[in-house]
């Protein structure tokens, strides 16, 4: 998905539909999705660049944070990263991150329905989330 020339985060592009291969048939399987829509972009871009290189497994789609229902109700993601957490997300992302919300210095977390702060989150313990999250959708 590319955001722009001066960009050069490369990640997954939107498919068409879940479990569907741009251009091809179903296979029935699909990598787990995670979808990052966090403020600031260059932050969003990082995480999502980053994400994309050290869990090569996982499907990295971004999202611009005015995007993220209409994105979580048509992609279906697993995992939603966000700086602001919504009733779409809350409801139907089966785990979601919500990176200080407010401007609070915790990230609430979500993963199948239980919730728990973080004092603060950085890069490595993200990662730890994702992954735990991830395990538990397998």
């Amino acid at each position: 998905m590319s955001h722009g020339s001066h960009n050069k985060c490369t990640v997954v592009p939107e498919p068409t539909e879940p479990g569907v291969p741009e251009g091809g048939a179903s296979t029935g399987i699909r990598s787990l999705r995670v979808l990052v829509a966090n403020e600031p972009r260059a932050y969003r871009e990082t995480i999502s660049t980053v994400i994309a290189q050290v869990r090569p497994h996982l499907e990295i789609l971004t999202t611009e944070p005015a995007d993220l229902d209409w994105k979580v109700q048509r992609l279906l993601p697993e995992l939603v990263v966000c700086s602001g957490l919504s009733r779409t997300v809350e409801s139907e992302a089966p785990a979601w991150i919500d990176l200080y919300p407010e401007g609070a210095s915790q990230t609430v977390v979500s993963i199948n329905g239980k919730r728990y702060t973080h004092p603060g989150m950085d890069f490595d313990t993200l990662l730890s989330t994702i992954d735990r999250a991830v395990s538990l959708r397998k």
